[in-house]
């Protein structure tokens, strides 16, 4: 399986077929392709994974952040305290072949998305500074049929971020290998 996790300019998604229930038509994939070679998307996560029929594997793409969470007063002086909080992307996918249709497969697939801001919010109170984690999450659970070779899409959502409000999308192809 090769999916992609994209945030893609609301536009861009609106105007492409996005296959309905069936498969990403051509024209679709290049428009993708297209948004993100001129800067109106921004890939945030890819995966290329073997999986064997009816075993669940995962996917992992996360970072780390520390921010400053309170302030322990001692002396009358301000000492950090810093926690720790993860973000990032993790794809978990059991794909089950369909013995009576050669080249089907059964795809059970969960996405989630967690996503910190560059720059941490802080919030000053006398002489302390303290910084308010906000981030954005998504998740998508499925299960559909497809042919070898298809590619799908799913949305996860509309995301703020920098550049504005984007949408992120996952972009995926299942093949069966024999």
């Amino acid at each position: 399986m090769d999916a992609r996790v994209i945030e893609i300019d609301p536009a861009v998604l609106d105007a492409l077929d996005a296959g309905g229930d069936g498969p990403l038509p051509e024209a679709s994939r290049a428009a993708i392709e297209k948004a993100i070679l001129g800067d109106r998307a921004r890939v945030t996560a890819v995966w290329s994974v073997l999986g064997m029929n009816a075993q669940r594997f995962h996917a992992v793409q996360l970072a780390r952040r520390t921010y400053v969470a309170s302030n322990d007063i001692a002396d009358g002086v301000p000492d950090p305290v810093c926690r720790t909080i993860l973000s990032g992307h993790v794809l978990d996918v059991r794909p089950t072949l369909v013995p009576t249709e050669p080249g089907r497969v059964v795809l059970e697939m969960r996405v989630t998305c967690c996503d910190l801001p560059d720059v941490l919010p802080a919030v000053a109170s006398g002489n302390e500074i303290v910084q308010t984690p906000k981030y954005s999450r998504a998740e998508i659970s499925t299960m559909v049929c497809t042919k070898s070779g298809e590619t799908r899409l799913f949305s996860l959502g509309n995301t703020a971020t920098a550049r504005g409000e984007t949408r992120r999308i996952v972009v995926w192809t299942v093949k069966t290998l024999e």
